[in-house]
């Protein structure tokens, strides 16, 4: 219709106008947002970091009516509502990289726990966590947290990696906070061993369902078995 094809003109030339000088046209950023969305939602982020002259609740109404998660996550952000961004993050997008950025640079101790809560909610989020949070909280938090008996893949290595990256980062780690960070640890391996030995006796018994064992004879008996 005419009015898309002007509103697509309108988009156009307020997308060069705004790349001139962004401080231009304060009164037209919200419209500006708006067509961004509809003809070049890619774009959108650009605009929202770069312009400080547009309602964070209409851009926030926009980016929800059109899926655009990242982009709900910035504007959240910067509206102060952090744990509504943080939750976007983990159930819309799932992403423990993004949501240890997001965290870290929100700057609020808070925020970790909640973060921690989430991901050992599951053994696989448990280990993507262990992979990227290393250098960025205390270990402790995480390793004392740690449902006992959850089995994550190479446990040992990345509590391992965890430590490393932590000393890196803390050198003035006291030696209570490291043998307590070590009793931990050595508190999960000692639930994976008796985890590990408990199936492997139920696994012989199933195999084994009668033991015999021979008692020594005297004389010409050389012994009886007995079950």
């Amino acid at each position: 219709s005419q009015a898309a094809v002007w509103r697509r003109r309108l988009f156009s030339y307020l997308t060069a106008l705004l790349a001139a000088d962004s401080s231009v046209a304060a009164e037209y950023h919200d419209l500006q947002i708006s067509l961004t969305a509809e003809y070049q939602p890619s774009k959108l982020m650009d605009l929202l970091t770069s312009s400080q002259y547009y309602s964070l609740e209409g851009a926030l109404a926009i980016c929800e009516a059109r899926g655009l998660v990242s982009e709900q996550v910035f504007v959240l952000g910067r509206m102060g509502n952090a744990d509504q961004a943080l939750r976007l993050i983990i159930d819309r997008l799932g992403d423990i990289p993004q949501a240890i950025d997001f965290v870290v640079g929100q700057r609020d101790e808070d925020l970790w726990g909640r973060l921690i809560d989430w991901a050992l909610g599951s053994p696989e989020t448990t280990g993507a966590l262990l992979d990227c949070i290393g250098g960025f909280v205390d270990p402790l938090l995480l390793v004392r947290r740690i449902p006992l008996g959850m089995k994550v893949d190479r446990l040992r290595d990345r509590l391992r990696a965890i430590i490393a990256d932590y000393r890196q980062v803390e050198r003035g780690v006291g030696l209570d906070t490291q043998t307590s960070l070590r009793e931990g640890c050595n508190a999960i391996l000692r639930s994976d061993c008796r985890h590990l030995l408990a199936k492997l006796y139920d696994g012989t018994r199933r195999a084994l369902p009668y033991l015999y064992v021979v008692r020594p004879g005297t004389g010409s008996n050389g012994g009886q078995w007995y079950r």
